[in-house]
């Protein structure tokens, strides 16, 4: 039996995981469950799975309300903290790091010292902080749970680094596939968090509809399997989650229908796979379409290749400024075009020089979303 750590716990890879370890009962034991303000889920989980642990990040939770609610003998953490300490439990041996932002990287550099296995479902911590963690990394000790990663994953799975020629990531298009620039001017939060395919957090969701999330991806590919040969394709059904293109000119994809509980499942039990209840694919009646991306439209997976590029503090500005617009835009502060319109002027005029560790990339993080909060209208009036 597998001990499991679930870090964002109450969002919706956390639910996956704690799917799984529902329906596997035999094979995995929920021993910390960390969220970062959602107190509900997290009383809630607790009492089903009784933990050893439970952390929440935001330090406003009232701790002794918490104590109150959940049941006896379980270790409690609120406030920065909380995370690292949720990895630092006897009886460890996976953590899945599921919540969003740069939160949890120092709990995932803890679990990687401390030689824990990662489900990482978690774009910004290699996007970040990638040469640091895959460096600190064993092979193999970080298992993705990206769709698009599982799939290149398991593609690879056995074969010779050397046999690599290419990465080919697939992506849905997102809600506004096809829509001109006129079009997008009109979106809507409540249109942009109508994805076709996936049921995801509000963030990635809108990371999907501007493409910024292939972005953070082809960043992510780079880092995970250690080439920049990272291509993407539009692939509307999300049938074809990724595919490996070898020296012979061959390609390897992973197919499935469109389903979280694959990649979660498997980056849990790696090298196993155990029954999953997602629907079988039907080749009888099955189109695979592919179209070439259009980066006039959709420019955010160019923006990121040219920031990863750049190197230094540059993703990590990336990441805090779209984290920040897409709040913006998700309050109604902003419009649907000027999420990039902000993270491109970030990463252009933001120029950090410090030494590269994770407490400085946090401190960046911080910085960035903060000189949004103040000045994002300025911005926006410079860029008319």
């Amino acid at each position: 039996m597998k001990g499991l750590v679930v870090l964002g716990s109450s969002g919706t890879i956390g639910s996956y995981v704690l799917n799984a370890a529902r329906k596997y009962p035999d094979k995995f034991k929920i021993i910390s469950l960390c969220v970062n303000n959602n107190i509900k889920s997290l009383i809630s989980a607790a009492w089903e799975f009784y933990p050893k642990y439970v952390g929440v990040s935001d330090s406003n939770i009232d701790y002794q309300y918490l104590k109150q609610q959940l049941p006896k003998n379980i270790k409690i953490c609120v406030g920065k903290n909380a995370l690292e300490n949720a990895v630092n439990i006897e009886g460890v041996d996976i953590v899945a790091a599921a919540s969003s932002g740069t939160a949890s990287l120092n709990a995932v550099m803890l679990a990687i010292t401390l030689g824990k296995k990662i489900a990482l479902a978690n774009k910004e911590v290699l996007v970040s902080a990638g040469s640091i963690i895959m460096n600190a990394a064993k092979k193999n000790q970080i298992i993705p749970v990206d769709s698009e990663h599982s799939a290149v994953f398991q593609c690879l799975n056995g074969e010779p680094s050397n046999n690599l020629k290419r990465i080919i990531l697939t992506a849905s298009g997102g809600a506004f596939f096809g829509y001109t620039p006129n079009q997008l001017k009109e979106v809507t939060p409540i249109q942009a968090l109508n994805h076709p395919n996936w049921n995801m957090g509000k963030k990635i969701t809108i990371d999907s509809a501007t493409m910024m999330n292939k972005g953070l991806e082809i960043i992510e590919a780079k880092h995970l399997f250690h080439t920049d040969n990272v291509d993407y394709v539009i692939h509307p059904s999300s049938t074809v989650h990724s595919m490996v293109e070898f020296n012979d000119n061959s390609v390897v994809a992973q197919l499935a229908s469109p389903s979280m509980e694959i990649p979660v499942l498997y980056a849990l039990t790696y090298p196993d796979r155990l029954g999953t209840q997602v629907k079988e694919l039907n080749f009888f009646n099955m189109h695979l379409d592919f179209f070439a991306p259009d980066e006039i439209i959709f420019p955010f997976p160019k923006l990121a290749v040219e920031t990863y590029q750049k190197g230094g503090f540059s993703t990590a500005v990336m990441i805090a400024a779209d984290e920040k617009a897409v709040e913006l835009f998700l309050d109604s502060k902003i419009g649907f075009l000027d999420i990039f319109k902000l993270v491109e002027y970030c990463v252009t005029k933001l120029n950090y020089n410090d030494t590269m560790t994770i407490e400085n990339i946090q401190k960046v993080d911080y910085d960035v979303r903060e000189y949004l909060a103040h000045d994002y209208n300025n911005i926006l009036n410079k860029n008319i």
